[in-house]
């Protein structure tokens, strides 16, 4: 929220980090406006103002709301950088993608050796920007409807080790034979 102190002859805005009021500033835009702004911003791959979009329709509209965590913010940002950057080398228009876009950006992403989790995590990311970019109007697509990141054949034991060998042969010395 924005607040004003009056000074003699000056007025004073002093900034607050409020998502809310940057959703205020994507809501009252008229619609035309709004889809101007995301149009520029998809078709420059603007990271600011694209963040700033996706931020914004993730809190108003995400399961989350205002509640939205710094941790899922900071991966949903990352998401989009790594979406941006493959924008910009592969030709990726966010605007008007190819209907194999988005299962050919995933599947570089597993070929680059990511594991399954974090395909998982930057395909969300991705998903999020489209619902941002629809929302706005600056496209109607979603290259992400049908598209699924490979299966993770690993486990969930094995990749979870609550605690080292070591760790559990020190817990057993304080340990009584029925623990």
């Amino acid at each position: 929220m924005k607040r004003e102190e009056q000074t003699p002859g000056l007025a004073i805005e002093l900034f607050q980090d409020d998502t809310l009021a940057s959703a205020r500033g994507w809501t009252t835009l008229n619609p035309e406006e709004r889809r101007r702004r995301a149009m520029l911003a998809a078709q420059h791959l603007d990271r600011a103002a694209l963040w700033s979009l996706t931020e914004v329709h993730t809190v108003l509209y995400g399961t989350a709301g205002a509640g939205l965590s710094p941790r899922t913010a900071r991966a949903y940002r990352e998401g989009l950088g790594k979406l941006v950057d493959h924008a910009g080398r592969s030709g990726f228009s966010l605007i008007r993608p190819d209907r194999d876009s988005g299962a050919l950006y995933i599947r570089s992403l597993e070929t680059a050796g990511l594991s399954p989790a974090s395909v998982r995590v930057h395909l969300a990311a991705a998903r999020a920007v489209f619902r941002a970019l629809r929302w706005a109007g600056a496209t109607v697509l979603d290259p992400f409807a049908d598209t699924r990141p490979r299966r993770d054949t690993t486990a969930a034991w094995e990749k979870r080790h609550p605690y080292t060998d070591q760790e559990v042969q020190s817990l057993l010395k304080y340990a009584s034979p029925r623990d």
